[in-house]
């Protein structure tokens, strides 16, 4: 405790901002005042100049707030500090991107920066601590030296306040809420660690080919979440998600309305700002613009597959068999007359599609545990049905099944409504397995079952919420529904259920396209 100075009595009855303090020691500390509150046994800080001390009273009726000096800003790993720190923990970290290519006053943005900032202390001093640059680039790191936490708090705030505001005719600066953070000092724990280097090599209980499956989706999941979504700011938090997923709803609804390029590039720099992303120094804005179903489904595929990936990140860096725990399915081999069966009848099921030669691989039996005991085979009328879906997507379709579009997602882009879509040819579902962005030429095929009950026969597009009153089902009919988009009919039959509950997955066919056909 430092030296008290002097003992003051304060007349209450003359100044009522003292009404509550019958005894008050002055205590100069730099540029600090206190007081000591007797009935509630408290020394109160007062951020203000030290009051006019008339005799042996205080006038606080002139007191102002001290104006402080304007912080100096250090280079990091330039400068000389004026504060030597001990071991730095991070009291506080806001984690700031914007992205804006909007035309303001005839003259196109282009902003994709991020800026961290961070309140450090040793526990005897603070600082504040930012990084920021374009997305991307390595960025600048300044430190600034505040005169203690008091000072700290006030700037962090200050500058927060600022960067969130923008300037004038600017969107300003989005939080982004992080589950890993690749800028900033890395100080502060985080709940996962999406990405870790290091892999575990210990011997497997896995047969062969599920070892080799399991590797191979996870190594497709996470690729392309770190090469997509995963930008130079870190994994995107659960929360963080979600608002891209709301920002993506709101750019549908525009599709729906044929809103003006204006509106489109203000809406997608603010999605961009909330999900960063790696962009070009000088990006085409006619490529950047969400103004398309199929852009957004683009998009929309990124972030569900960001949210699978979130759900199983703790098992990502580990050994395959922890992988495939963390799935909480059940895959099997199946017996070799199990798989003849199945293999033809993935042959027999072929299209006449061109694009498509089907090198059939090995059969996996698998059981999705809650699924499986959902499965209302009551409904009646069960076939075995296709689905098809890119690499990256299966570690989500396994630990949360075959899902359908939730009700924030307008129905635009769906010809039948939104719902889980099947088909009786393989080569049908196949199309949508051979992506372009899969990492190699093998891809998944799910065989399944579809309880239909009474089907309906839709002979055109309609965005069905459920199937027409009487029936369980939606087929668009090969032959007589009328095609989306283009003139003529279906060439194949889908079959459409609008509950998750109507279908069970019963087998993975590992499959190659001998054309090298893709889709993109």
């Amino acid at each position: 405790m430092k030296e008290w100075m002097r003992h003051l009595v304060v007349d209450s009855k003359k100044d009522s901002l003292t009404k509550i303090a019958l005894t008050t020691f002055q205590l100069i500390s730099g540029k600090k005042m206190f007081y000591w509150e007797d009935t509630r046994r408290t020394l109160v800080l007062i951020p203000l100049r030290m009051p006019q001390i008339c005799g042996r009273r205080i006038k606080m009726s002139a007191v102002k707030k001290t104006k402080r000096a304007k912080l100096q800003v250090y280079r990091a790993g330039i400068s000389t500090y004026p504060v030597d720190m001990g071991n730095i923990e991070v009291a506080e970290k806001k984690v700031l991107n914007q992205m804006d290519f909007r035309v303001v006053k005839g003259k196109r943005r282009n902003n994709n920066k991020f800026y961290v900032i961070e309140l450090q202390t040793d526990g005897d001093h603070w600082r504040l601590f930012t990084h920021y640059g374009r997305v991307g680039d390595a960025g600048v790191q300044e430190y600034r030296f505040p005169e203690d936490e008091e000072h700290a708090r006030e700037e962090f705030a200050k500058i927060l306040k600022s960067k969130l505001k923008g300037r004038s005719g600017s969107q300003g600066y989005k939080e982004v809420e992080l589950d890993q953070f690749l800028v900033g000092s890395g100080s502060i724990p985080t709940n996962g660690e999406v990405g870790k280097s290091s892999t575990k090599t210990v011997s497997s209980k896995l047969s062969p080919i599920v070892h080799d499956f399991v590797a191979h989706i996870f190594e497709e999941s996470t690729g392309l979440v770190q090469s997509s979504i995963e930008t130079p700011l870190g994994a995107l938090s659960e929360e963080q998600i979600k608002k891209g997923e709301d920002a993506l709803n709101t750019l549908r609804f525009g599709v729906g309305r044929s809103w003006s390029p204006d509106q489109f590039d203000e809406a997608s720099s603010h999605f961009y700002s909330i999900v960063p992303h790696r962009f070009d120094r000088f990006p085409d804005p006619d490529q950047m613009r969400l103004d398309s179903l199929e852009k957004l489904d683009k998009e929309d595929e990124l972030l569900q597959l960001m949210g699978d990936v979130f759900r199983v990140q703790d098992s990502i860096g580990d050994s395959v068999d922890q992988q495939y725990r963390s799935l909480g399915v059940i895959i099997e081999p199946t017996n070799p007359g199990e798989e003849r069966e199945i293999q033809e009848f993935v042959r027999k099921s072929m299209g006449g599609h061109t694009h498509i030669d089907l090198e059939i691989g090995e059969v996996l039996r698998v059981e999705i545990p809650f699924e499986r005991k959902r499965f209302h085979g009551s409904i009646g009328n069960i076939q075995q049905l296709f689905h098809g879906t890119r690499n990256a997507n299966h570690v989500g379709v396994l630990t949360s099944a075959l899902r359908i579009a939730p009700a924030s997602v307008p129905s635009t882009g769906y010809m039948f409504g939104k719902g889980i879509y099947m088909a009786d040819r393989s080569t049908k579902s196949a199309q949508y397995a051979f992506r372009g962005d899969n990492k190699r030429d093998w891809a998944y095929l799910y065989v399944l079952d579809g309880a239909l009950g009474r089907i309906y026969e839709a002979l055109q597009s309609h965005h069905y919420a459920n199937p027409p009153s009487g029936f369980d089902s939606v087929q668009g009919v090969a032959g007589s529904t009328k095609a989306w988009g283009r003139s003529g009919y279906l060439s194949y039959n889908e079959f459409i259920i609008y509950t998750v509950e109507q279908c069970t997955i019963k087998y993975i066919v590992k499959m190659k396209n001998r054309t090298g056909w893709r889709s993109y």
